[in-house]
């Protein structure tokens, strides 16, 4: 399945979202639409994948947290078996946690769940046309934050940031500068789903820290 501006009518959308209320809730909102067509969802991240997989969507909007791991990993997993896919993730807050999130899964955005329909099509259209982008400059404002949190606990600094290994650090800048788990698993000699597992962990560790770019 390719994704191009002059072939999709009609956007196709997947939802992963823990709560069933939001599946209705965005199927309802979408059905005044005609660009865009919610075509299947999940409740767990277990799931998704096979359900994905006969949904053919052209976007997935992934929640960050899921009760059995979260949207980060699985945005990485879909990004890894269906490329053509793009990935939003799906959050309550637009604050940088969100946006450290949507870089480390490799998105291309992300998505307030207080958005009306207008606001969720549009970013969905944008995402399947490819013409949704993380801010760069952002990006690398938060990753630079996260580097320096990260180097300060690991010296023994009072800080609350958390701590990363060097090779964690290295899956991390890797993640962000957009490689696919197997690419940066040939870079460190493991497998895609060690990598995958890395992302996991890193991203638990910081979003613990939730203002770990503001540094309040």
């Amino acid at each position: 399945m390719t994704v191009t501006t002059t072939r999709v009518a009609t956007v196709r959308i997947f939802v992963v979202d823990d709560h069933v209320l939001v599946h209705q809730a965005i199927g309802s909102l979408l059905t005044t639409s005609s660009t865009v067509e919610l075509v299947g969802g999940a409740t767990r991240a277990g799931d998704a994948l096979d359900r994905l997989a006969e949904a053919e969507p052209h976007v997935a909007l992934l929640d960050i947290t899921l009760p059995d791991g979260d949207g980060v990993s699985l945005a990485r997993r879909i990004r890894e078996e269906h490329p053509d896919v793009s990935c939003l993730m799906f959050t309550w807050h637009g604050d940088r946690e969100a946006l450290l999130a949507a870089a480390l899964a490799g998105a291309c955005g992300y998505v307030i769940k207080q958005l009306d329909s207008t606001g969720i099509v549009q970013a969905a259209v944008e995402a399947a046309r490819g013409s949704l982008r993380l801010d760069p400059v952002a990006v690398t404002a938060l990753v630079d934050r996260c580097h320096a949190a990260a180097r300060d606990s690991g010296e023994g600094r009072r800080t609350r940031g958390p701590r990363l290994s060097a090779r964690e650090l290295a899956i991390f800048d890797d993640a962000v500068a957009g490689l696919t788990d197997s690419e940066i698993g040939a870079r460190h000699g493991m497998s895609a789903d060690t990598v995958n597992r890395f992302v996991s962990l890193i991203f638990t560790k910081f979003s613990l820290w939730s203002r770990v770019a503001g540094g309040r």
